[in-house]
């Protein structure tokens, strides 16, 4: 019996040395791969070495750094974002993490869960004005929809204006909530950041289209 269990016990020692070598191997390939600009190999082969650890139980911070990066060379921003933000919660290199998982996130215009995580890169990197400027993206990202889905009601009612002008009014009315409810969005994004240009600029058609119209002069003056 002892000796079954010797043998067991050394079958798996050399299986998890076996693993380890095989993830030194993937992680030299993907490596290579990467100062060759095989972007898409490089974070395949990444991935298989993180698998490889996570099944040993073993948090490789350095392998999902390095799969993030690679992501973000190759444009793959979806993985991009997926490692940085691996990182940032295993607190690794969370500063950096924080700025390129963000540019990551505003790419695939995941505006939510940008401006989730540069709330809390805000908070705790306050001096990075990165951080605020991206925060400032992602309110006026949340609000473009809102803004798109007001300019069509007006493009479509726009027929009615001479045939029922009764119809025509209810449609603008109802584009009217939803410019205002896009409004204390990039009011916010210009309250973070007024140096935001898109911010500016959608504050003005937002005024103007809110028939307030000096607020919307005061936004096209800091256009000029």
């Amino acid at each position: 019996m002892k000796r079954i269990f010797t043998l067991a016990l050394a079958l798996g020692v050399s299986a998890t040395l076996f693993a380890q070598e095989d993830v030194a191997s993937l992680r030299k390939t993907a490596s290579e791969q990467t100062k060759a600009g095989e972007y898409a190999k490089a974070v395949e082969n990444f991935e298989k070495a993180i698998n490889q650890q996570e099944y040993a139980g073993i948090t490789d911070t350095a392998l999902y750094f390095n799969a993030a990066v690679s992501a973000y060379k190759g444009k793959d921003y979806a993985a991009g974002a997926k490692y940085f933000d691996k990182c940032v919660a295993l607190g690794y290199q969370k500063e950096k993490c924080y700025k390129f998982g963000g540019a990551c996130l505003q790419s695939i215009e995941e505006y939510g869960k940008l401006q989730e995580n540069m709330k809390k890169a805000s908070e705790e990197f306050p001096s990075n004005t990165v951080f605020k400027q991206m925060l400032s993206t992602s309110y006026v990202g949340l609000a473009k929809p809102k803004m798109n889905e007001a300019n069509n009601i007006v493009k479509e009612a726009e027929p009615l204006k001479t045939s029922d002008v009764v119809k025509f009014n209810s449609e603008v009315a109802r584009a009217k909530q939803v410019y205002s409810e896009a409004l204390p969005l990039v009011e916010q994004a210009y309250q973070i950041n007024p140096e935001n240009k898109s911010a500016i600029q959608l504050l003005a058609a937002l005024y103007g289209n809110l028939g307030q119209p000096a607020k919307a002069n005061e936004m096209k003056a800091k256009l000029k």
